[in-house]
C-alpha cells in the first residue's frame, strides 16, 4: 500500500460528521461512487440516515433503521447495481454498500472470493478508487482481526463487467 492509500470502508464509514461549529451531525452511513468498469470511479458524495446504514447492515440494520426512521421503510433491499444519471455526461452511480459482499469471478468462470471493500487513493479534496478487496483476509481485515496491507486487491482496471450479485474481473487479474 503506497502512502495516501486506504481502505475506504475500513477507514471511512462510521465516522463521525460535524458540522462547520464541530457539532456532531451523523455518522458516515454509506459513500455514493460514480463510474463503473472502464471509468475512474471516485466517492462523490456522503450517505447518512437510517435508510442508509439499514441497507448496509442486513436485516438487523434495515430494522434499525426503520424503528429509526419511524417506521418508514425504503424497502429494505440492496441498493440498485447503478443509478443512471439524468445529464447523459454523467457516470454510473452505486453505493459502496452495493459493491460489497458481491461475489467476484474471472471471465472464465474462476472464483476469486467476495468484495468485502474498495481500495482508494486520496489525493486533495478527491476520493478515487483504484481496486477491490477480495477474499477472507479482507473479511478478517474488515472485522478489524489482520492488518489492512496483507489481503488481494485486484485493481480496478481488471473490472470487466458489474451484474446481478456478480463482479466480473479479467482473468490476468487473479494472478496479481
Amino acid at each position: 500500500m503506497t502512502p495516501g492509500e486506504i481502505d475506504i470502508g475500513l477507514h471511512v464509514l462510521d465516522h463521525q460528521l460535524l458540522d462547520k461549529n464541530g457539532r456532531r451531525c451523523g455518522n458516515v452511513d454509506d459513500l455514493a461512487v460514480e463510474g463503473g468498469p472502464g471509468e475512474k470511479p471516485e466517492v462523490v458524495a456522503i450517505l447518512a440516515g437510517p435508510g442508509y446504514w439499514g441497507q448496509r447492515a442486513g436485516w438487523i440494520g434495515r430494522l434499525a433503521g426503520w424503528i429509526g426512521g419511524g417506521g418508514k421503510s425504503r424497502g429494505g433491499r440492496r441498493p440498485p447495481a447503478a443509478v443512471p444519471g439524468e445529464d447523459p455526461r454523467s457516470r454510473q452511480m452505486r453505493t459502496l454498500s452495493s459493491l460489497q459482499r458481491r461475489k467476484v469471478e474471472t471471465e472464465s468462470g474462476r472464483a476469486l472470493g467476495r468484495c468485502h471493500d474498495l481500495r482508494g487513493e486520496l489525493s486533495g479534496s478527491k476520493l478515487r478508487v483504484t481496486g477491490l478487496c477480495v477474499g477472507p483476509r479482507a473479511w478478517l481485515i474488515h472485522l478489524g482481526v489482520r492488518s489492512h496491507d496483507r489481503h488481494t486487491v485486484i485493481p480496478w482496471e481488471a473490472v470487466v463487467r458489474i451484474e446481478g450479485s456478480r463482479i466480473v474481473v479479467r482473468d490476468d487479474a487473479a494472478a496479481r
